[in-house]
């Protein structure tokens, strides 16, 4: 099925977070909210509101440690694509300095008539100012890559991930 023909995909996230640790017991107060919408020409792709909080890894001289952040409402950019040509659309999310959220959704390969989120890229740098005592400075990247078949929803339809 072409991509730039389908129903709007919409997902609907109060709150993600990308971890590579496990989360602690401690539940804070929800992120703000931000709406994302990729068009092309007179196609929408991508219909995302979401409140993003990231828990990020990191390296001081005596532990491995986690920082939460949260992508503000203000600062924020974002932009997006519309059938790439492996089939996929793409919503890239810009913030703090240098740092880029990018989300890919695909037609699911195990599900009829639905997509499903494929892919999370997140680029960011590692620095004094929110990494206190880290020893891993700099660019940094983390790609989270979900099975087939997992965070899918019908075509018109929309995911909710609501993580704590």
């Amino acid at each position: 099925m072409d991509l730039r023909k389908s129903v709007l995909w919409t997902l609907t996230t109060v709150l993600c977070e990308l971890s590579a640790l496990k989360c602690d017991n401690v539940v804070p107060r929800a992120p703000p909210t931000n709406n994302y919408t990729v068009t092309d020409g007179n196609v929408t792709c991508v219909v995302m509101t979401a409140g993003i909080r990231l828990a990020i890894p990191y390296v001081t001289d005596t532990k491995n440690e986690t920082v939460n952040i949260t992508i503000p409402q203000n600062g924020t950019t974002y932009s997006g694509m519309c059938s790439k040509p492996d089939g996929t659309n793409q919503l890239n999310i810009n913030f703090l300095d240098n740092w880029n959220l990018t989300f890919i959704f695909a037609n699911s390969s195990t599900l009829n008539n639905s997509y499903e989120w494929q892919l999370v890229i997140l680029n960011y740098i590692i620095d004094k100012s929110y990494f206190p005592n880290a020893t891993n400075l700099g660019k940094h990247n983390l790609t989270l890559t979900f099975p087939n078949g997992t965070n899918a929803a019908q075509f018109n339809g929309s995911y909710r991930c609501d993580r704590t």
